[in-house]
């Protein structure tokens, strides 16, 4: 039930784990060196907040020593350009706060991979991310609202987040799907074509937990071109609800023959990447080694909002548990 949310989820905390870095680079007592140009006012902490006029600030941070990245960047080393729009322009745009950010490796003339973010005055966020993943190319678009606490911008739980997300790989074969979070709850239409199979499905979760790590799904239906089920969790394992009117009423509300969302095949549109210019004159340029092991340390908490590769059902052992004790329950005894 969780396997294509958990996807979407992935994607979708791409933009927490950049403000992250944002947030913690000015700060970080060692690792980071400022390479060329001047900080505002000659502090580092307002390199990422909005400079005051019309003319956006070019950021480029050149990172090192990251281990195990799919890049191989603990050989080599990543240009990351960020542009931080202008205090007027977000004025003028009705934004509290925008930012761009592409990511450079070797000789590429232009990125594979970019992201932006924007915060509207009334804390309407939209969070943006196109580029290659593997031998592909993928597009989220995220939406939601966002709230102060302790002093920092959150994501408001109250309130619903969307997500849109498209992958196409090199054989025209694709995956798209619409996700939907509110009150604990998370419905989400995906369809997907990979070689001679096509499958479309819609699924309703309600879960439990604050984050992505601590996520528990309680109870929720799923269906597909072959099947419906309704299930919940009971202690230990997870049994079928076939009177759960909810659930069945959540599902039987979206019809997978008439639904636009399953029309057709995804398309992406990669072409504003060429716009990106990976030899860009910054106004400041910063290092990050991540070979120093105190900078590991200090923005090892913007690593947390990553959930690459998690698979939510077989990760957890308890989890995994639930699952495989499900025949027993529907089955019944041999």
């Amino acid at each position: 039930m969780a396997q294509g949310v958990g996807y979407s989820l992935e994607n979708m905390t791409r933009s927490a784990t950049s403000f992250c870095y944002l947030q913690n680079i000015p700060s970080a007592p060692e690792g980071v060196s400022l390479v060329s140009g001047q900080y505002p006012d000659d502090d580092p902490l307002k390199l990422f907040a909005p400079p005051d006029g019309t003319d956006s600030r070019i950021v480029k941070v050149t990172v090192s020593g990251m281990q195990g990245e799919p890049e191989s960047l603990e050989n080599d080393s990543q240009d990351v350009y960020i542009e931080i729009f202008a205090k007027d322009t977000n004025s003028a745009n009705g934004d509290i706060y925008k930012h761009i950010i592409y990511f450079c490796q070797g000789n590429q003339s232009n990125p594979d991979d970019y992201e932006q973010a924007i915060i509207k005055n009334n804390l309407n966020y939209q969070g943006y991310n196109l580029g290659g993943q593997g031998q592909g190319t993928h597009e989220v678009l995220v939406t939601g609202k966002l709230t102060y606490e302790a002093g920092q911008v959150v994501f408001d739980g109250n309130a619903k987040r969307t997500a849109e997300i498209s992958f196409i790989n090199d054989q025209n074969d694709f995956f798209k799907s619409v996700l939907e979070i509110a009150n604990n709850k998370i419905k989400n239409k995906t369809y997907d074509n990979f070689g001679s199979d096509t499958r479309r499905g819609y699924s309703s979760t309600r879960y439990s937990g604050s984050d992505v790590s601590s996520i528990r799904f309680i109870e929720g239906g799923m269906k597909d071109d072959n099947f419906q089920v309704v299930t919940e969790y009971r202690d230990s394992y997870y049994a079928a609800a076939l009177d759960n009117n909810e659930f069945n009423g959540d599902l039987n509300s979206v019809n997978l023959n008439t639904d636009p969302f399953y029309e057709g095949q995804t398309s992406i549109d990669t072409s504003i990447l060429t716009t990106f210019d990976c030899a860009a004159e910054p106004d400041v340029a910063i290092s990050m080694d991540f070979n120093n092991q105190v900078l590991q340390e200090f923005v090892a908490e913007c690593e947390n909002h990553s959930v690459s590769n998690m698979n939510f059902c077989n990760d957890n052992s308890e989890v995994q548990q639930a699952q495989q004790q499900y025949e027993n329950v529907c089955g019944g005894p041999n």
